[in-house]
């Protein structure tokens, strides 16, 4: 079950297929642990203009009866106006939009439940977001999910409550999508609004996010996705420019200190220093493999491409414990007590890694979303 805020369960408001379950999001299949998620209470969601195509893919020869999902990610290209909220791609013979033929084509391909491809919805749009609830209203099926792709500016007050308001009045199982060109939750303001969202609809989903998953789903979401790579732990915004070319050196989740950062950034860091070792069991696999002293993986040994599925295993491997752990709360209390303590305690071990690789207050972070989760939260800056 989803941990929500007591007494705040909308019947019907999560999907039986979805209720609690924390998934991983793949845009890029090559590296993804797919055999390292759990069907219990994970999932998988394949994002991207080729979702369709890299899940049947994957799945083509390895069974999973875990939820599925397919996101069409029409924001990637497209912007929502009031006269073209969803975007399929293709002309439709049946309808103006040829939405609901989009949609069986995802349970023809096998989606557990069909999601909308909602272009992005601007910020402070209410037009368009109008449109989309309007039409969704008028899909047929207990099978869909609506998909809202926001830009991350509309966590600023006070387009939030504007979001809130109207996310309260489409009854159907909705889940948000947060689309900046780097981080959506680079302020204290965002993180602090999206926490709000979230409980302020309760039930509602979180996809293509990151560790911010872990704080929506002790808020009140009802399911979440965190991404397998960074681009899938947010969605980009069309017309902006996005990062630099992809690096050779992969993104690692640093248990301690609950933040990414680049191989080659973690093993310069600790170059002359010792290095931190992960206990993790993707890494106590590569312990075991490389006759490491105690069995366990020194997070510096992410440095080339070659490395990339390890890193994902691992950071799989690691969120999906912290999870875990958190899920064996006595009730919804105990639950955000123990996320804002390790959150708490992340920040102490942040200054002790830099400390340790001699680089006091650098490097490191913390993330402002990182002091919000630890009740810790700075002056609101803008986004």
């Amino acid at each position: 079950m989803p941990l929500l805020p007591h007494g705040a369960h909308a019947p019907g408001s999560v999907p039986r297929a979805l209720d609690g379950h924390l998934m991983l999001q793949v845009k890029r299949v090559d590296p993804a642990p797919f055999d390292d998620v759990s069907p219990v209470d994970g999932g998988l969601v394949f994002c991207g203009l080729k979702a369709a195509e890299n899940k049947a893919a994957v799945l083509r020869d390895r069974p999973f009866t875990g939820p599925v999902l397919i996101d069409p990610s029409a924001y990637e290209k497209h912007v929502a106006t009031p006269d073209r909220p969803f975007d399929t791609g293709e002309a439709s013979l049946m309808a103006a939009d040829g939405l609901e033929e989009q949609l069986e084509r995802q349970r023809m391909q096998g989606a557990t439940m069909a999601v909308t491809p909602t272009a992005l919805l601007s910020t402070g749009d209410l037009a368009s977001l109008e449109a989309v609830a309007e039409r969704a209203l008028e899909i047929s099926g207990d099978d869909v999910l609506l998909s809202l792709p926001v830009d991350a500016r509309w966590l600023r007050a006070p387009h939030h409550h504007d979001l809130i308001s109207m996310l309260r009045q489409v009854p159907l199982p909705k889940a948000l999508v947060l689309c900046a060109t780097h981080d959506p939750l680079s302020t204290a303001e965002a993180a602090a609004n999206l926490r709000e969202v979230v409980s302020s609809v309760p039930g509602i989903g979180l996809l293509r996010s990151d560790l911010a998953a872990l704080d929506a789903m002790v808020h009140g979401a009802g399911f979440a996705s965190i991404g397998d790579s960074a681009s899938a732990r947010h969605g980009p915004t069309p017309g902006r420019r996005g990062p630099g070319p992809r690096r050779r050196d992969p993104a690692v989740l640093l248990p301690r200190a609950l933040s990414y950062h680049y191989g080659e950034t973690i093993a310069t860091a600790f170059d002359g220093a010792e290095a931190p070792l992960c206990p993790c069991g993707a890494c106590l696999e590569w312990g075991a493999a490389n006759g490491s002293a105690d069995g366990r993986r020194p997070l510096t040994t992410f440095t080339d491409a070659v490395d990339t599925h390890g890193a994902h295993r691992h950071n799989h491997a690691v969120w999906s414990a912290l999870w875990e752990w958190i899920m064996r709360a006595a009730d919804e209390a105990d639950a955000k007590e123990r996320w804002q303590k390790y959150c708490r305690r992340a920040l102490t071990e942040i200054a002790g890694l830099n400390e340790a690789a001699g680089r006091p207050g650098r490097t490191f972070g913390p993330s402002a979303a990182l002091r919000v989760w630890a009740g810790r939260e700075p002056r609101r800056g803008r986004l």
